[in-house]
């Protein structure tokens, strides 16, 4: 079964197609060498047991829809076959960030610390970047192993 559902997939990629059809299961069984006439015979027999396909279950639960606001009524020039407006909250304005801090002391001691990571940033780059001044004038190859 799984051959025959791996080659019928491969003829139905190979004609551009994402679901395989009759012909590309028959080329399937064709080309493992399965005759499809003892398929035909097989298939009349006479105690044949046929399984009913499962019924789908209806979903009695109804879902909690989550409303915030109320339900606005339409006016009375808009006629009632219209879907109803939705919750206020979709078009009302709400701040959707922090109110910036206003306070003296709060603003300065960010502003001191901003300073303090810009200098010990720029003294790490200076340090990486710049010459190296040794304070012994030996070869680095005296102290290596």
């Amino acid at each position: 079964i799984y051959e025959i559902g791996r080659s019928s997939k491969a003829y139905c990629e190979q004609a551009y197609r994402t679901e395989p059809v009759v012909g590309d299961v028959v080329m399937a069984l064709v080309d493992m060498g399965i005759n499809l006439e003892g398929l035909q015979a097989f298939r009349l027999r006479q105690n044949r047991v046929v399984i009913a396909s499962p019924v789908q279950q209806v979903d009695l639960k109804q879902h909690n829809v989550l409303q915030v606001g109320d339900k606005k009524l339409h006016p009375q020039h808009i006629p009632d076959h219209l879907p109803p407006f939705p919750d206020t909250h979709t078009y009302c304005f709400s701040h959707t960030y922090k109110q910036p801090v206003t306070e003296y002391e709060a603003i300065r001691e960010k502003a001191a610390a901003q300073k303090r990571d810009i200098e010990r940033a720029l003294t790490k780059f200076a340090a990486k970047t710049s010459d190296t001044q040794n304070l012994f004038f030996t070869d680095d190859k005296e102290f290596m192993c």
